[in-house]
């Protein structure tokens, strides 16, 4: 991924464990990534720059976090979601999974002129809630439209990472 085209401010992390947070409420919501070989990412939260560059009322939906491998031509774009809520809220999604799905191939198809053909990219969601105890809505993602399209469009299908899962990079 050409990082210099994306026009928005990150850093290079290459920590052991990666750990990305939601600090906004009480999101509980986190990605953690085992990176034992201490590969250096470009991490920036295309959901901030959105906001901060917008000229319209309602920003474009965004994901949280966007990290690009800067040796191994990876892109994952990640979307923490810190509850299951029945409505995110949101005029565009029916609730808060769709709305996550949603964000993320919005982001993907954002940031496209930024991309290399070697890329390799991952699509992940992480959420607040126990694997042991999805249920209801959570349990159903795979029939929302924004999933399925993910899965019908990329080489890798996309990843929801319950509390507690950890991911490799």
């Amino acid at each position: 991924m050409n990082t210099v085209l994306l026009n928005m401010s990150g850093l290079d992390i290459n920590d052991n464990p990666i750990i990305l947070e939601s600090y906004e409420g009480d999101s509980d919501a986190v990605y953690c990534a085992e990176n034992s070989d201490g590969k250096v990412f470009f991490c920036c939260e295309p959901d901030k720059a959105d906001e901060a560059n917008r000229k319209k009322p309602e920003p474009d939906p965004r994901c949280d976090y966007l990290l690009a491998g800067r040796a191994d031509s990876t892109v994952r774009f990640i979307e923490l979601k810190g509850a299951n809520k029945s409505s995110g809220g949101q005029k565009c999604c029916a609730n808060t999974w769709e709305h996550a799905f949603h964000q993320l191939v919005a982001s993907y198809d954002a940031y496209s002129i930024c991309y290399e053909p070697q890329d390799c990219f991952q699509m992940i969601l992480c959420t607040s809630i126990p694997k042991d105890a999805r249920k209801g809505r959570s349990a159903n993602y795979t029939k929302y439209g924004y999933y399925k399209y993910i899965l019908n469009n990329f080489v890798i299908p996309p990843k929801v990472l319950y509390r507690g899962e950890v991911d490799t990079v």
